[in-house]
């Protein structure tokens, strides 16, 4: 697991190391995907918030269904929990585990945290870059 969570060191030359480097290889770039495409990952918990506040509005607008309000107060609470959860796994998933690492001699591509994989093209074979 600690691999996982700290892939690079940093040398005293201040140049990047993995594990797996081949002797001599340099690290150019670690290229991970933009922070906005984790947004997808908290949209359940926003559903899960807006709810939340609409059961608000509903219990101070109609008081007197308190016995309804409340447990849906608490259904919700407990859905902010799951979804907060799920959704800081996916952004750190998503953000930390899942990288693209360039070298002057190849490509690799890690994903995934409870199975990842490692995926290695070699710099001959990339004929273009889109």
């Amino acid at each position: 697991m600690h691999r996982v969570i700290r892939r690079f060191k940093r040398g005293k030359d201040g140049k990047l190391y993995f594990d797996g480097q081949e002797p001599g290889e340099v690290v150019r770039r670690v290229v991970r995907e933009h922070f906005i495409f984790a947004l997808r990952s908290a949209f359940p918990l926003l559903v899960v918030v807006i709810l939340l506040f609409l059961i608000i509005w509903g219990n101070v607008s109609s008081p007197q269904l308190d016995a309804l309000w409340r447990p849906l107060e608490l259904l919700a609470f407990i859905g902010i929990v799951l979804t907060g959860v799920y959704s800081a796994y996916r952004i750190f998933e998503l953000w930390w585990v899942n990288v693209d690492v360039v070298t002057d001699r190849r490509i690799l591509t890690w994903k995934g945290l409870l199975h990842p994989t490692r995926k290695v093209t070699k710099l001959e074979k990339v004929s273009q870059v889109a």
